[in-house]
């Protein structure tokens, strides 16, 4: 291409080419500005071309018009700096309608106010490597982040998305942003929550549908994410989190004190700081299924690592008395008071289906999946996972006041250090029609209970104590083994009744008990092993191999490293004394089997079960009236 300049330009004369470029003669020569000529941006065109560099059927458009395919809040202004707030270019780009990018910031962007979509076919999309955004607000204010919303209309808003951000709720500390607790609370609120997607502003149900979240980071929210009246919504590889350890903290950024956990109000006065939250409750007047088709995928959680031990930490909680179709795939959480917490309230549906599936609740404190009232004719199903707890923690799985509920897929249930005797794996309570059906537990006081429920099926479990190279020298002695499945009431009448109990497989340590010697004098026995691993409050099956002690199960008082004494009175034997040097072996030992408690427990079925009586004291205890057989009981 020929360009023609003008003939005699004098310094600073500026051009506009046939090409579409500008130019400046700076006195010798003419040096083009890089930029297209602002009257003919307009009218620039581009084509797609096809494979073979020929023009295809593509209509020709103007830079212009392509341009305003594609909206960037840089583009309102935006500029990512950490300082200046953003919060009007964000909500610029986004009353355009349409889907806004949103560049990685240098360092991050700054907001002071939730950025609300309450249109369909829109959303925030980060980079993938996530964008940066530091919601900034007052000691003494809440707000969300992001809300997807629907207005006070017949309206709804479907098809919002939000995509690869990292979001951090920081307060406003004398002009510095500043990484502070929670401010928690015993109601939970929108306005607490990092991300919200709700209805509940509608006229109709349903009112939000087929939103989905990706790739989002949340820190130092006292609640991550919030669901409400929505239906076909998903959530994939989100986190939420806190920044920092709040452990210490006995108040919260605005002043109000955490209620103490010993405190005997705890449970209506309590704070919560919850990952993601669902809310089961119906506000729009005659409607349904306030929460149906949710999936929450590859999700984590791990906010419990940080909060204040007195504030109730859960990581999935559903509350609310209609929630159909929750389903949560290979969701994580760690560290956290309770993984799941599910509580049906005055639950009337019979539509119930939430679906765990192949869940991780690690470190957890009290339980891994707590449920209660989950009274209709649908189900809680948990499939596969592993759930190991702390030396606090309670059972496994609790299930009370429901029906229906499903614990399969191979879950694998462990206890390793825990020396209480409401160390459980899954623990069922007031129930009835459940399951625990084909799934793996180990190193646990009691494996599977059932305290007034009926109609259960326990079946095709594996249940064994300790594995090689587990517990102190390799000994595995640890956990207390009591009991592998019980079946009892409470004592007051109400029983555990109608229950099969079908083709378990049971035993206690799968280690060589160790050998060592013992001396007794008067009620105390001393035995010696070098390094023997023991501590205090530690519990052994004693073998006594020579001597008239008497075998069982016995509580630990550690001497040195190399003693510890047992009470004989734990093995029910006259004083006696035998002189140091006898021999015996400590391992570990189911006390019970299955242990059918009391009289009520009735018309219960044990058949087919497999029972190692080398390493279960009892196999079997049978105080009702129940059917037993066909059990394989063999050393």
């Amino acid at each position: 291409m020929t360009l023609n300049f003008p003939a005699s330009p004098s310094t600073g004369d500026v051009h506009n080419a046939s090409n579409n470029l500008q130019y400046h003669f700076d006195g010798v020569k003419w040096i083009s500005q890089g930029a297209y000529n602002t009257s003919t941006i307009n009218t620039l065109n581009f084509t797609q071309l096809a494979a073979d560099g020929a023009a295809n059927a593509a209509t020709a458009r103007s830079i212009q018009d392509k341009l305003q395919d594609f909206v960037s809040v840089k583009d309102f202004g935006a500029k990512g700096d950490g300082s200046t707030d953003d919060t009007a270019a964000f909500k610029a780009a986004i009353a355009t309608g349409k889907a806004v990018y949103i560049p990685k910031g240098s360092p991050y962007y700054k907001i002071t106010d939730t950025l609300t979509i309450n249109t369909s076919h829109q959303g925030l999309i980060g980079d993938k490597g996530l964008s940066e955004i530091w919601l900034v607000l007052p000691t003494n204010v809440d707000k969300s982040a992001i809300a997807v919303v629907a207005p006070a209309t017949n309206a709804t808003v479907e098809y919002v998305f939000i995509e690869n951000l990292y979001i951090k709720l920081k307060r406003d500390i004398n002009g510095t942003a500043t990484d502070k607790i929670p401010n928690y609370s015993h109601t939970i609120t929108e306005n607490l929550a990092g991300v919200v997607v709700s209805g509940n502003a509608s006229l109709r149900t349903h009112a939000v549908q087929n939103a989905k979240l990706t790739n989002i980071r949340l820190g130092n929210f006292a609640v991550g994410f919030y669901f409400t009246d929505v239906v076909s919504t998903s959530v994939y590889k989100c986190w939420n989190q806190n920044l920092v350890s709040f452990a210490s903290e006995i108040a919260t950024t605005d002043g109000r004190t955490i209620p103490l956990r010993s405190a005997g109000d705890y449970e209506s006065t309590k704070f919560w700081g919850v990952g993601y939250y669902f809310d089961a409750t119906t506000y729009a007047t005659g409607a349904i299924s306030p929460l149906a088709s949710i999936e929450v995928v590859e999700t984590d959680e791990s906010r419990g690592e940080g909060d204040p031990s007195d504030v109730e930490t859960v990581s999935y909680l559903i509350v609310g008395g209609d929630p159909r179709d929750i389903f949560f795939q290979r969701a994580e959480c760690a560290h956290s008071d309770y993984g799941w917490y599910i509580d049906g309230g005055a639950n009337l549906d019979f539509n119930w289906d939430i679906q765990i599936f192949r869940p991780i609740a690690d470190q957890i404190k009290i339980n891994g999946v707590y449920a209660k009232r989950i009274a209709g004719a649908g189900s809680l199903t948990i499939n596969g996972g592993y759930f190991v707890g702390t030396a606090t923690a309670k059972a496994a799985i609790q299930i009370e006041n429901s029906n229906g509920v499903v614990v399969t897929g191979g879950t694998q249930i462990l206890g390793l250090t825990n020396e209480t005797t409401f160390d459980d794996g899954v623990f069922i309570k007031d129930s009835s029609c459940c399951s625990v059906v084909g799934n793996r537990f180990a190193n646990l006081s009691y494996a599977i209970s059932l305290e007034n429920s009926n109609l259960c099926t326990i079946q095709g479990n594996i249940i064994n104590g300790a594995t090689a190279g587990v517990g102190p020298a390799g000994s595995a002695v640890i956990p207390r083994l009591i009991e592998a499945i019980r079946v009892f009431g409470d004592g007051s009448g109400r029983s555990s009744s109608r229950n099969s109990i079908i083709g378990n497989t049971l035993r206690g340590s799968d280690t060589t008990p160790v050998a060592a010697t013992y001396g007794q004098s008067g009620t105390t026995i001393t035995v010696t092993k070098a390094n023997h691993g023991l501590d205090t409050g530690e519990f052994v099956y004693m073998d006594f191999t020579s001597g008239a002690a008497v075998d069982g199960q016995y509580s630990v008082t550690k001497l040195n490293d190399d003693q510890f004494t047992v009470l004989e009175s734990d093995g029910a034997n006259p004083s006696a004394t035998i002189s140091s040097g006898s021999t015996c072996t400590f391992g570990a030992r189911y006390s019970l089997g299955i242990n059918i408690g009391g009289s009520n427990d009735i018309k219960n079925v044990l058949v087919g079960n497999v029972i190692d009586a080398g390493t279960i004291i009892t196999p079997i205890s049978n105080s009702g009236t129940n059917t037993s057989t066909n059990n394989n009981i063999t050393d």
